[in-house]
């Protein structure tokens, strides 16, 4: 009997061991599970993130000809001076003085021109200041004999600017 109780005993033991080792075993692969279940959230995260970034950059890229397009119609204060002397050069090349009489500070601006000098010069820079590359039109024009000597004729061109970035004119 005695050999039977004792092998009932170890038995016994064997299987608590194996029950042992079976609750451990199972709890490290719930362990090992649960990182793997992150990694793989962490790892699905991470390409939504990617896909949200590739999505991001195209409609950047896609829609950049629209976003220039759009700053065009916003006039920067600092590019005045520049189309200023853009016209006072137009009177140097065709030979007529160009002065700027006045310039508005409100929206939109107003700039109001006189020409000075012969009558095909002073015709060739109204026609040219009328094609310059800017959003612009030409709200009023004048071209009259001058009242002093030292000219022979006047022009005055009121434009109206609707923006300050260069662009193609359709003639």
């Amino acid at each position: 009997m005695r050999s039977y109780r004792s092998g009932v005993g170890i038995f016994v033991g064997v299987i608590l061991l194996l029950l042992g080792v079976w609750f451990f075993l199972y709890h490290q692969a719930a362990r090992s599970f649960e990182s793997l279940k992150e990694s793989a959230d962490l790892i699905e995260t991470q390409e939504g993130r990617q896909t949200e970034h590739s999505r991001l950059k195209k409609q950047l890229a896609d829609t950049q000809a629209e976003r220039l397009k759009l700053l065009g119609y916003f006039i920067d204060r600092e590019s005045i001076v520049v189309l200023i002397e853009q016209l006072e050069q137009l009177g140097q090349r065709t030979g007529a003085k160009v002065e700027v009489v006045s310039a508005s500070e409100d929206e939109p601006i107003r700039l109001s021109i006189r020409i000075s000098g012969n009558f095909p010069n002073v015709l060739r820079t109204l026609e040219l200041a009328e094609k310059i590359p800017y959003a612009l039109s030409v709200e009023r024009s004048t071209l009259m004999k001058a009242e002093d000597a030292g000219a022979e004729w006047e022009a005055t061109l009121t434009i109206i600017l609707h923006s300050l970035t260069q662009h193609e004119k359709k003639s």
